[in-house]
């Protein structure tokens, strides 16, 4: 199994299974706030306070989104539709500036559930953010040296 800090974001494909695995290498499943749906029910769309509570997750593994999340601890405190904007938008910048990627998803496409691909993508890359926090970034790519060919005899 390569460790998820080895992965690019370009392999952050979107898809609920890679959301699970990724995200369940950095953080318990068992650990999520209790609720009638599986994780997988969950990704597969997830819901804004399902995100938050992810985060939070992350952040205390790894203090990852340490800064995203001062002041945003308790979802309930978001109440506003603006403030929850600012929290994805804050996500969205932090995934941005440390894996530098763009990353396919508006705030507006979380709250109303849309972009479910572009959401997993995102929920994938704050996994690998964090663990390149936890383990560093990917060693560098080994690189073969060419084949070395015995020297021609010459015959007499």
């Amino acid at each position: 199994v390569v460790t998820l800090n080895c992965k690019t974001p370009a392999e952050a494909d979107g898809v609920v299974e890679t959301s699970f695995n990724w995200l369940g290498q950095m953080i318990s499943w068992d650990d999520l706030p209790k609720t009638k749906k599986t994780p997988s029910e969950l990704l597969s769309r997830p819901p804004g306070k399902f995100i938050h509570d992810v985060c939070c997750m992350l952040r205390d593994k790894s203090e990852y989104l340490l800064e995203e999340l001062t002041e945003r601890e308790d979802w309930k405190a978001l109440e506003s539709r603006e403030s929850k904007v600012a929290f994805f938008e804050a996500l969205a910048g932090r995934v941005r500036t440390d894996l530098q990627v763009e990353v396919n998803v508006t705030p507006d496409n979380i709250l109303k559930g849309n972009n479910v691909e572009g959401t997993n993508q995102l929920l994938q890359l704050l996994a690998l953010g964090c663990a390149r926090k936890v383990l560093g970034p990917p060693p560098p790519p080994k690189v073969e040296a060419p084949p070395v060919e015995a020297p021609k005899v010459r015959e007499g």
